[in-house]
């Protein structure tokens, strides 16, 4: 085989079309171009293309994953999940991962850390809630475990927080809306426990 005319893209001047035996085989950046050393007239063996399409596919990847990073941190099956959106092969996302996890770009521990500072201080939620979204979003629960048993969650104080947003006048509340009420903190994940003493705490 043998490249017959490397074109640049009309609609990306960063990209250039390849063409091998005068059909259109892929594309690659500029960077690639010479990463790869292609020039019109260059012998490529079917080993040698299947490699670069490989390594074009691993680049691409990456540069996905960098980028859902930058948004907010992510779990490893949040960028796993996101990969595979993407239809990227297994063995592509395995060496994505890897790359990241070298880097420290990627670290569940450290992402369930600051999860859970996060939700505590913004949404003020119980050790259910938390406990579930973590496990939603791929975190192991020794991993669940080890960094709720190292944090600070006082759920009575986060419970009151929230009744104090409900109720700010501490008005006594019917039946219905104390029901409504209870089924709201219960969604925070907060026991039935916890509830009543906030509860007990509050309107007493």
């Amino acid at each position: 085989m043998k490249i017959t005319k490397i074109e640049k893209q009309k609609n990306n001047q960063d990209r250039w079309s390849v063409f091998i035996d005068g059909e259109f085989a892929f594309g690659v950046t500029t960077e690639e171009v010479f990463v790869f050393k292609l020039t019109v007239g260059k012998e490529i063996s079917e080993i040698e293309l299947e490699k670069m399409i490989k390594e074009k596919d691993y680049s691409k990847a990456k540069d996905v994953a960098l980028k859902f990073l930058s948004y907010r941190a992510r779990s490893e099956k949040e960028l796993r999940d996101k990969l595979i959106s993407k239809e990227f092969d297994p063995v592509t996302i395995d060496r994505v991962i890897e790359f990241l996890k070298r880097y420290d770009y990627v670290n569940d521990e450290k992402f369930a850390k600051s999860y859970v500072r996060e939700r505590i201080r913004l949404k003020f939620e119980g050790r259910k809630k938390l406990i579930y979204d973590l496990k939603q979003k791929g975190i192991k629960q020794e991993i669940i475990d080890h960094v709720l048993n190292n944090t600070d969650i006082n759920e009575i104080d986060h419970a009151l927080k929230l009744l104090e947003k409900k109720v700010p006048d501490k008005t006594e509340l019917g039946l219905k809306e104390k029901q409504r009420i209870y089924q709201f903190l219960l969604r925070k994940g907060f026991s039935y426990d916890i509830i009543q003493k906030a509860f007990n705490v509050y309107f007493h």
